[in-house]
């Protein structure tokens, strides 16, 4: 055999094998490849966004839109029904878990999931680019993954009645996060990065047992009402005086040992603003204190 020849069928062999490299890169990563990341990522509760094609890259296979509507209930026929979804909404339905081809779905801007069984926050969620309205409320989720901070377009987030009794450290790293509803879990204590939350106007965190509330809360520059109806704040901090837009400081049923005058503005939820606020006005008031009740 010439030198030649040898040559020849050594660059083919060459080649066949870069191009069989090529083939297994651009490969797409089937469901069971992807449930298997969202196992090992899902491990330490470390995962940010799963490495997932969406529905621009490929269309829903028969399989996935048939694995969709059993998960569902729904009817769709094509993948253009399903990727085209915008708001999805799939309220007491029992609901455990939520396939991981719910991540493929890039136009949904809304998911309401409320008083379902889920324990944990779907990880399929954590890769939707353009997801704004999130409602996880009344489900039993006991703890919240680090990649929910990363959802840059959420601007309201429900995880009202579930079993919270910490929150993940850079939840704040939301930036456009408005409205935050923690209302109704176990939370001894509101913990994150304040230095976030440059858009945040609604915060409820009533029916927690919240001993204390930082003041760092007022360097949200937003803050215009705050719910802490129900808690075990004995007193609030002087910093407080500081919120700059500050309309509603809701403390229905909150028994505080002093209030600021300045302040009482704000307070709504009877008794408290007959208490301390009144007296500042020289009206006759019992001695009880704010949001005791005979």
């Amino acid at each position: 055999m010439s030198f030649k020849r040898i040559y020849i069928l050594c660059l083919v062999a060459v080649l066949g094998i870069g191009a069989w490299g090529i083939r297994q890169e651009i490969q797409p990563k089937t469901p069971d490849q992807l449930r298997d990341e969202v196992q090992a990522a899902s491990k330490n509760n470390q995962l940010t966004r799963l490495e997932a094609e969406t529905c621009e890259t490929r269309p829903l296979s028969s399989q996935e839109v048939q694995e969709l509507n059993k998960w569902s209930g729904f009817d769709y026929r094509f993948s253009g029904q399903w990727c085209a979804l915008k708001k999805l909404v799939l309220v007491q339905r029992g609901l455990k878990t939520v396939p991981i081809t719910v991540a493929r779905l890039s136009h949904l801007k809304e998911v309401n999931l409320a008083q379902n069984e889920l324990q944990n926050v779907p990880r399929a969620l954590l890769n939707l680019p353009n997801l704004s309205i999130l409602n996880l409320a009344g489900n039993k989720i006991s703890r919240l993954p680090l990649g929910l901070g990363t959802l840059e377009k959420l601007i309201s987030l429900d995880l009202s009645s579930n079993k919270l009794s910490e929150l993940p450290p850079n939840l704040s790293h939301g930036y456009h996060l408005q409205m935050l509803r923690l209302n109704n879990n176990q939370l001894t204590h509101f913990q994150t990065d304040y230095e976030g939350f440059a858009y945040l106007w609604m915060l409820d965190l009533s029916n927690n047992p919240l001993m204390e509330i930082s003041d760092k809360l007022s360097y949200f520059p937003q803050l215009s009402e705050l719910k802490l109806d129900g808690t075990k704040i004995a007193s609030l901090p002087q910093r407080f005086e500081k919120f700059k837009r500050l309309k509603v400081l809701s403390l229905q049923d909150v028994t505080l040992s002093s209030l600021s005058p300045a302040l009482c503005k704000f307070v709504h939820g009877e008794p408290a603003k007959t208490d301390f606020c009144s007296r500042e006005n020289g009206e006759k008031t019992s001695e009880k204190p704010v949001g005791k009740q005979e």
